[in-house]
C-alpha cells in the first residue's frame, strides 16, 4: 500500500513538472500561441488545486479538467515552429504533453481503484486466524498470555488501519495533495 501510494505522489509530481515545462517552453513562441498555451496551463493547474482534488476525495474526477486537458493539448499541437531551436522545443513540449496525459491518466484511475472486497476478506479473515491462533498457546500466566493476545491484536489492527488509511491516495487525512500543482501555479504566475 505505501509503494502505491508512493507512486500516486511521484504521478502527481511528474505531471505537475510537464505542465510546468509546457508553460516555459511556450515562452520561446510568439503570441497569441504563447499566451494560450501559457493560459490554458496556467488554467489547467488551478483547476486541478481548486475543482479536481476535492472531488478526488470522494473518488470522483472533474469532466471539466479533462476539458482542459484537451484544450491544452490541442494548443500546444497548434504551435507552429518557425526555426530550428523552436521546431526543437516543439517536439519537447509534445514529449512533455504526453508525460501529462500519461500521468493524468494514472492518477484519475488511481482515484477510482483502491482494494477489492475480496482482498479485504482475506486480510480480515487472516487477522482473526491470526489472533486467534494465540489460544493455542499455552501460558503458565493468564495475565501473560492476556498481554501477548492484547499486544498482537494491536498491532494486527494499527496494520488493518494503516491499509485502509492509505487505501485511497487522494482522500481521508493521509492523502496525496495538489502540493506540486500549487507550487507549479506559483512558478508560473512569476
Amino acid at each position: 500500500m505505501w509503494q502505491q501510494f508512493e507512486a500516486a505522489r511521484l504521478t502527481v509530481d511528474v505531471e505537475a513538472a510537464a505542465l510546468q515545462r509546457i508553460y516555459s517552453l511556450a515562452e520561446n513562441f510568439p503570441d497569441p500561441q504563447r499566451s494560450n498555451v501559457q493560459e490554458l496551463a496556467v488554467s489547467y493547474a488551478r483547476g486541478e488545486v481548486q475543482e479536481e482534488w476535492p472531488l478526488m476525495g470522494k473518488g470522483q474526477i472533474s469532466p471539466h479538467a479533462e476539458q482542459r486537458a484537451h484544450q491544452l493539448a490541442r494548443a500546444v499541437r497548434e504551435l507552429d515552429p518557425k526555426t530550428t531551436v523552436q521546431s526543437e522545443l516543439y517536439a519537447d513540449a509534445l514529449v512533455r504533453l504526453d508525460v501529462l496525459r500519461e500521468n493524468r491518466a494514472l492518477r484519475t484511475t488511481e482515484v477510482r481503484e483502491g482494494i477489492p472486497s475480496v482482498v479485504w476478506v482475506v486480510l480480515v479473515s487472516g487477522a482473526v486466524i491470526t489472533v486467534g491462533f494465540t489460544y493455542l498457546f499455552a501460558m503458565r500466566s493468564f495475565k501473560l498470555h492476556a498481554v501477548a493476545t492484547g499486544a498482537l491484536t494491536v498491532v494486527v489492527v494499527l496494520l488493518l488501519f494503516t491499509v485502509g488509511v492509505l487505501n485511497h491516495a487522494f482522500a481521508g487525512d493521509v492523502r496525496v495533495g495538489p502540493g506540486a500543482f500549487e507550487l507549479a501555479l506559483k512558478e508560473m504566475k512569476q
